[in-house]
């Protein structure tokens, strides 16, 4: 019994070195690893399934489709009767003479296939704001993925922590049992685990909001299970401002469709102009009598535009919204360059900014954290140091994976402004597909 308690004293500190040579390892993953992957193709190729939002910019361009024809169409018909020759009474069987009309009103030439222009470039605008909407969900989609992403690891990095942080605590609790540490020690690092554990519960409403943002994009259920996502490289962006904004020019969507709406104004301006000109109206008439030959009668008629003011208020209300269709597309490529700058230089500095935390303050701030135990055990840093580099660590780590996820949550961005997906997000996809 006296030989076990004079050994005590030695065999604590072995215990404690087996303890801290177990603490120091990157965060493995946790339950969420066994979640089934969630690859960002399938969360894009879903929402443009799904979302609402496409469905309905779809059917308003097939709707402006369908309209195509009937606007370069003749005017219907018509056909009428009219009885004549009435002595007494109004009985319509007793009329003497019967006229039986049938009229087509013919548009001066050149106005039907202006209505028909008009409305096919109105349905082409219509088609380029559906793929507006189409780059929007992918857009957003591609952006809550990456908050989803970011969540999920973010919540298991601290967990982790947690974990690490009450075997830290259990050291200082066996240091203090063996008379090596005071009390204080462990106290300290128990509340620093509380304060953790707050972090994990605000970090788990961060995740279920990113889970229904993503899912309300997707079509589904605020609730709906969604699977692990692909962590992403740091894939750089090979395009220069000017290739950019010149590629942006003949592919992004609202371009497109403020120039058919310049094209639209322009159209209507010369459809204003053809009001002044006379459309023909062509009757033929049949006359039946009771006691004569019946007969043929042949109309001709044009209707005479004397109200000029009325078609020049209209020829004036084409021009200036011609005007304002011009200045909105001016104001669409302003934005457009504008917003490839803005974008561009976010993903050039986050994608620099994650480089310096994975190459050298990550290791460092590790190394730290790997010292100051070391240090702890051997009575030469203090708990509050120990505490000080865990927690730097902690915030590094989450740092990090909040400029990845930023990275390609704005070179999203920098694609929708562009109009099209850049190579380097197809390359990172096909990637993180083959990622076991």
């Amino acid at each position: 019994m006296l030989e076990a308690t004079l050994l005590q004293p030695i065999v604590r500190p072995l215990q404690l070195i087996v303890l801290l040579a177990s603490l120091i390892v990157w965060p493995a993953r946790s339950a969420f690893a066994e979640e089934p992957k969630l690859a960002l193709e399938t969360a894009v190729a879903e929402a443009m399934r799904h979302n609402p939002d496409i469905a309905a910019a779809r059917a308003r361009w097939q709707s402006s489709t369908a309209k195509i024809p009937a606007a370069s169409a003749l005017p219907d018909p018509q056909v009428g009767i009219e009885y004549w020759g009435f002595r007494q009474g109004l009985n319509l069987g007793d009329a003497p003479e019967r006229w039986y009309d049938v009229s087509q009103e013919i548009p001066f030439p050149g106005k039907l296939a202006v209505r028909g222009k008009i409305a096919r470039h109105e349905a082409e605008r219509e088609e380029a704001l559906y793929a507006t909407v189409i780059r929007l969900v992918v857009t957003r989609a591609k952006s809550a993925y990456y908050q989803w992403f970011l969540a999920n690891r973010s919540l298991e990095l601290v967990q982790y922590h947690v974990d690490l942080l009450r075997r830290i605590t259990d050291v200082a609790q066996a240091k203090y049992a063996a008379n090596l540490r005071p009390q204080l020690d462990a106290l300290r690092g128990q509340l620093e685990s509380s304060k953790l554990r707050n972090l994990v519960l605000q970090l788990e409403q961060e995740r279920q909001a990113a889970q229904a943002e993503l899912n309300r994009l997707l079509g589904a259920s605020a609730d709906a299970p969604l699977g692990r996502t692909v962590e992403p490289t740091l894939e750089p962006v090979a395009f220069t401002y000017a290739e950019l904004t010149e590629l942006a020019q003949a592919k992004r969507p609202e371009i497109r469709a403020a120039e058919h709406e310049v094209i639209h104004h322009q159209l209507e301006t010369t459809a204003a102009k053809l009001d002044y000109a006379p459309d023909l109206m062509v009757q033929y008439s049949r006359r039946t009598f009771e006691n004569a030959d019946d007969d043929n009668i042949v109309t001709f008629k044009v209707n005479v535009p004397l109200w000029f003011w009325k078609q020049g208020s209209l020829v004036k209300a084409a021009k200036q919204a011609t005007r304002a269709a011009q200045e909105e597309l001016r104001a669409v490529q302003l934005e457009t360059s504008a917003g490839i700058a803005t974008y561009l230089a976010k993903v050039q500095a986050t994608r620099q900014m994650a480089q310096v935390y994975q190459t050298s303050l990550l290791p460092q701030s590790q190394q730290a954290v790997d010292a100051a135990l070391q240090g702890y055990e051997a009575g030469r840093v203090e708990f509050l140091d120990l505490l000080d580099s865990q927690r730097t660590w902690i915030e590094l780590q989450i740092e990090y994976y909040q400029q990845l996820a930023m990275y390609w949550q704005y070179l999203a961005e920098l694609e929708r402004f562009v109009g099209e997906e850049l190579p380097v997000v197809a390359q990172a996809a096909q990637k993180g597909a083959q990622t076991p």
